[in-house]
């Protein structure tokens, strides 16, 4: 059993309000408001409210065509890099778990689109130059595309694939191991990535300055932080302080069906840092 988290406990009582209809800021900083309420209707007023949006991470990663375990590890992966030598300790625990991964290998220019044939490898010498042409061929396309594509090669070339396999399965595993010999170059952008957002956390203002910059960079939609920008007015407006509200675009909460907005509640009294509420867009 995973061990818990600082100041984090096994057995705890807690209460879940879900709002089912609505959606957008006004949604988010409504159930963000009620929560603060719940807390101050106890007494507990010296408090932060953290808020991020889980949907960054994901438009990145999803243009990266990364495999979903890989996916999972990097976002499970943001509080770790969030410390002074974290890039360094997810890499070589990358390194560890999947072996053709090359720490060394720099990713591509920061002027991206994020192209399949932007991100594979521009030589091999293990292969001749017509094959590579052909790998990067199949890498350019999407998932179905290619996987039709290898089968109708094999059957021009009538090809006796013999065994009990099917054709498809065949073309699967094909298609499986030409996309995960292109993971390295995907996963240094992705880890040069995950570690900017990790260190942007703090004031509204100075963070949807920033984060604009480092979305812009990669090429990323800038939708989520106007989201964040809307969510933080309306807080405004509800007077809570603007103190109290701090941006972390490097929060994930570990869980993997949040599409959106999330945030934490963490109490700011003496002593340890306690979280008291989180939650987030599904």
């Amino acid at each position: 059993m995973k061990k818990p988290q600082r100041a984090r406990y096994r057995q705890f009582t807690q209460i879940g309000i879900e709002l089912i209809g609505a959606t957008g800021a006004l949604a988010d900083a409504e159930i963000i408001r009620v929560a603060c309420r719940g807390l101050e209707s106890l007494g507990l007023r010296n408090y932060q409210v953290v808020i991020g949006n889980i949907g960054v991470l994901n438009r990145f990663l999803d243009n990266l065509d990364l495999d979903s375990r890989l996916r999972s590890f990097l976002l499970g992966q943001m509080s770790v890099l969030k410390q002074p030598q974290g890039k360094q300790q997810v890499a070589q625990r990358l390194a560890e778990l999947y072996p053709d991964f090359q720490p060394g290998i720099e990713a591509p220019g920061t002027d991206r689109q994020l192209l399949p044939e932007e991100l594979a490898p521009e030589t091999d010498e293990d292969n001749p130059l017509n094959t590579q042409r052909l790998v990067h061929l199949f890498r350019g396309m999407d998932n179905e595309s290619a996987r039709q594509a290898i089968l109708d090669l094999l059957e021009s070339l009538n090809i006796d694939l013999g065994g009990n396999r099917e054709p498809e399965e065949i073309a699967d595993r094909l298609l499986t191991k030409l996309k995960r010999q292109d993971q390295t170059p995907r996963i240094s952008l992705a880890l040069d990535f995950l570690s900017e957002l990790a260190q942007l956390k703090g004031d509204p203002e100075t963070i949807l300055r920033q984060g604009t910059q480092v979305l812009a960079t990669y090429g990323i939609d800038c939708a989520p932080l106007q989201d964040l920008r809307a969510i933080a007015d309306l807080l405004a407006f509800y007077n809570l302080d603007g103190s109290q509200v701090c941006l972390d675009l490097g929060l994930s909460r570990g869980i993997q069906y949040y599409t959106g907005m999330i945030f934490e509640i963490h109490h700011r009294g003496v002593g340890e840092d306690r979280q008291l509420c989180g939650g987030g867009s599904l």
